[in-house]
């Protein structure tokens, strides 16, 4: 199961090229909540659009995969088929609106939450729905001098994920969408930095594996 949270180009433009798509055995289920009261086929129409022939050579159809693009009705009866597991969503504040995931179960639970700009303060829903998460994977595009200087581009500050973590009680923070100006050198500064504060954080890195 593929979530969206938005369909900004950085978040859909990767699909046409991601591999297990082209398997003709493989099967992909796609669903964003940004389709919920809309009609069953519109999460697949974007897709469509993307890839149609002016934009890229194969087409959503033709790529081999079996997709199904789910219905809020449709997911909601697949998330009932195991009762030990549950998954929420909440709207939070960017550009076009983004949505973010938690997911518990089987005593753990996972949270995600990116393309989030907090404010002047910590959105404190924000910090609710995370409450006691074994992993929060939480964004931070921007420094504190960066991020005033980007007001209203939907992004978050390094010490606004980690504030989060402290006064959701997470017990571990993954830090997520990397500014294309911040060089590995940077980030591998700013990871030491962030453990000083909080020492179970690090810096999502390509290829990388969280155990919970």
């Amino acid at each position: 199961m593929i979530h969206f949270s938005h369909f900004h180009w950085d978040h859909i433009q990767g699909f046409p090229f991601f591999a297990p798509a082209y398997f003709k055995n493989q099967n992909i289920a796609l669903f964003s909540p940004h389709y919920l009261d809309q009609e069953p086929g519109d999460l697949k129409k974007l897709f469509d659009r993307q890839m149609q022939s002016e934009f890229f050579p194969v087409q959503l159809d033709n790529m081999g995969a079996n997709m199904r693009f789910y219905t809020s009705e449709e997911f909601q009866n697949v998330l009932q088929l195991d009762k030990n597991i549950g998954l929420k969503y909440r709207k939070h504040n960017h550009p076009g609106g983004a949505f973010s995931y938690r997911l518990d179960g089987y005593g753990k639970s996972v949270v995600i939450c990116t393309d989030l700009e907090h404010g002047e303060t910590i959105d404190p829903n924000v910090v609710e729905f995370c409450k006691d998460a074994d992993l929060l994977v939480h964004e931070a595009q921007y420094t504190d001098e960066q991020l005033a200087n980007h007001r209203g581009w939907g992004h978050s500050s390094f010490n606004q994920a980690i504030e989060v973590a402290e006064r959701a009680n997470v017990k571990k923070l993954y830090i997520t969408h990397h500014d294309p100006d911040h060089d590995d050198e940077f980030l591998l500064k700013i990871e030491s930095q962030c453990q000083k504060r909080f020492s179970n954080c690090y810096l999502a890195r390509e290829g990388g594996e969280v155990f919970v």
